[in-house]
């Protein structure tokens, strides 16, 4: 009996870790509460990608997908304002950028991205790479893929924008 007890209290202290973490990384994660209260954007001019509150009116974080495959659910995804400027890893590296769009360029290939649920989107020639935000900080990077991360969840959001879908 006395084994008992030292199990269910051990079950009951990890619970309530698990929750008070669960509840502090909702806290910090910058109150993402659905679809449409964070998308990806591009500060116009400059290569730099983060997470900004969604607004309609801010044109860097208007997305087209180009070059659609839609067989593979494949493509690049190019800035509306700025067309020539497509959303990019730099191979080998987590960093998340727009540069120059190129079908060539094998960073700028992506797959994924739904209207209707969320998805994870995978860097096509290095799939086990996935856009993802570092929740609590406008930080988008590319990190290994995990569904059970919801750092990594997106989706198409109002027309054309790309949500975090937490």
């Amino acid at each position: 009996m006395g084994r008992l007890r030292k199990h269910l209290a051990a079950a009951l202290v990890l619970t309530v870790s698990l929750s008070s973490a669960v509840t502090a990384e909702a806290a910090t994660s910058g109150e993402i509460k659905s679809v449409g209260d964070w998308c990806l954007a591009n500060e116009l001019g400059t290569s730099k990608i983060v997470s900004k509150k969604c607004d309609s009116a801010d044109k860097g974080q208007h997305w087209e997908h180009v070059d659609y495959d839609t067989y593979r659910k494949t493509g690049m995804w190019r800035l509306v304002a700025a067309p020539e400027w497509c959303l990019a890893n730099v191979l080998g590296t987590e960093k998340i950028e727009t540069k120059r769009c190129s079908q060539g360029d094998r960073g700028q290939q992506w797959y994924g991205l739904s209207e209707r649920t969320w998805s994870l989107l995978y860097l096509l020639h290095a799939d086990e790479w996935c856009l993802a935000n570092n929740l609590g900080t406008t930080k988008i990077l590319n990190k290994r893929c995990n569904y059970i991360d919801s750092s990594q969840h997106w989706q198409k959001y109002n027309g054309d924008m790309i949500s975090l879908a937490v």
